[in-house]
């Protein structure tokens, strides 16, 4: 048997930041804590500590003692971001290639988050490694 290592709240957050991410709980709804303590059989403490990680993450905008809602999506905004979050990275990338000092360690540290993603694609562990390959620009280009 294999010995599950988190708490629970931890556990519980990871399902539910998945069920959002998979769109099996839709933005803008409400999360109620009496019934996510029926579908995971705890008490209200893991509940309320799996919400206050998903408010950290900027995924639930209001928490009550009845539970919590989660950020409504705006198409439109998340296009701007996605904007302003390219043009910078370009900006890193361009950046980046004309220092040929950080070029070989660059291309090292990207050829590995690209192997780790590869074998990751169906596990959270795959937005960790794209996380990490996008922020290899900007670590090394603080040096």
């Amino acid at each position: 048997m294999k010995v599950v290592k988190d708490l629970l709240s931890e556990q519980i957050y990871k399902i539910l930041k998945e069920d959002i991410i998979n769109s099996r709980i839709n933005f803008g709804e409400v999360l109620v804590n009496k019934n996510l303590q029926e579908r995971f059989e705890v008490s209200s403490t893991p509940i309320r500590d799996a919400i206050l990680r998903l408010k950290e993450d900027g995924i639930v905008e209001e928490v009550t003692r009845s539970g919590a809602k989660l950020i409504d999506f705006d198409p439109h905004f998340a296009c701007e971001v996605n904007q302003l979050i390219m043009t910078i990275t370009l900006g890193v990338i361009e950046y980046s290639l004309k220092n040929p000092e950080n070029r070989n360690e660059i291309l090292a540290n990207l050829k590995k988050y690209v192997e780790l993603e590869e074998d990751n694609l169906s596990t959270d562990l795959y937005y960790d490694y794209d996380y990490h390959f996008h922020k290899t620009f900007f670590v090394l280009f603080k040096q």
